[in-house]
């Protein structure tokens, strides 16, 4: 199967927009760093640098918002993740997982423990409530180790608090990753060409599925490997697909570079560009996707495409392998919770202003 020949093309129109200026300094919003959707089309959004989950109603209406700046139950630190179940809101918070009923009263924090954390450099970070309230984490290694290559990979766990046990699941790469520029000091971005591995959980957080994409030297030897791992049967399967590389062009590098100074505008750097094209990972042919997303009914979402300002090619795919359909989304959306007929996406304007979308889709 290659990922060229698609059986379907679905189209996504954009339905409503949360953050317009017009709507009133209330729905003005800054990163959005996650969301979730309830059964009656409540929208919860994490804001990380405000510490707060803001709620909005089906039709974009601020109806309240939770959490502040703190240590306390419900107070974040460094709010991230969120996923709802029947009685409750769940959000990952640095070691903690906070626990809100769908009245944004706080319920119950978990707390990783701190003899879990000890074992190797950096730091587990929670990154979702399973079922059975067991936390996966993720071992959160600083960016100067990943430079320096001390470390390449990163470790996936299950932790279940009750009990204290940790049980890695899946060691990511994380090589070339980490982009490094000198400004006095040092400072670290993301390679944008990076191929270390991706992963996300199913919708109903059963599931673990990890994108292996390190790009083969050999261009008529490209595959992408799919691990899924089920949590409650403790097994993996792998899936192998051959994809339709795609080159490094001289365009493309030079497009990335612009993108990164325009990001780095203003910021003291000597010599930048010369040091973005020292310090950028080139390898002969792109990753073969930029990111992944669950759907629904166990389907996986692939964006083929790199770059904000031109529109992306999402593949979706069963947990088979079957490539279902292809749908063309703007460069700057991020798909972040899908069903049969609507998707739901943070996304950021020219202007680095962000917003919550909704897209209804066709097939």
């Amino acid at each position: 199967m290659s990922f060229s020949n698609s059986p379907e093309e679905w189209t996504a129109t954009l339905d409503l927009r949360i953050g317009e200026r017009n709507d009133g300094a209330d729905a003005l919003l800054t990163t959005v760093s996650d969301l979730a959707v309830g059964e009656n089309g409540t929208i919860y959004v994490v804001q990380p640098r405000e510490s707060r989950v803001r709620v909005f109603d089906a039709e974009g209406e601020l109806q309240d918002t939770w959490g502040r700046s703190g240590e306390g139950p419900g107070e974040f630190r460094n709010a991230k993740d969120i996923g709802w179940t029947e009685e409750a809101v769940w959000v990952t918070d640095v070691q903690r997982v906070h626990l809100f009923g769908l009245d944004g009263t706080p319920t119950q924090t978990i707390t990783l423990l701190a003899d879990i954390q000890k074992d190797g450099p950096g730091r587990l970070v929670s990154r979702a409530l399973l079922p059975g309230n067991a936390v996966l984490a993720q071992r959160l290694l600083p960016s100067r180790v990943i430079a320096e290559g001390a470390y390449t990979t990163s470790g996936l766990f299950r932790i279940l608090p009750a009990t204290e046990q940790a049980e890695k699941i899946a060691d990511l790469s994380v090589e070339n990753r980490v982009l490094e520029l000198s400004n006095g000091g040092r400072l670290y971005g993301e390679q944008p060409l990076s191929d270390h591995a991706l992963w996300t959980l199913s919708q109903d957080r059963e599931d673990l599925i990890i994108i292996e994409r390190a790009v083969s030297e050999l261009a008529d030897e490209q595959d992408i490997t799919i691990r899924l791992y089920a949590f409650s049967q403790n097994r993996q399967r792998t899936l192998t697909l051959p994809y339709d590389p795609r080159p490094v062009s001289d365009n493309l590098v030079n497009q990335l570079i612009d993108e990164y100074m325009e990001k780095l505008a203003d910021v003291p750097i000597e010599n930048v560009e010369r040091q973005l094209r020292d310090q950028l990972y080139l390898p002969e042919h792109q990753p073969p996707v930029y990111d992944v997303v669950a759907g629904p009914q166990d389907t996986i979402w692939l964006r083929r495409g790199i770059g904000q300002g031109e529109p992306a090619q999402w593949l979706i795919i069963n947990h088979d392998g079957d490539h279902i359909a292809s749908i063309t989304l703007p460069g700057a959306v991020k798909p972040l919770h899908i069903t049969d007929t609507m998707l739901w996406a943070a996304a950021t304007d020219d202007q680095g202003v962000s917003y919550v979308e909704r897209y209804r889709i066709e097939r």
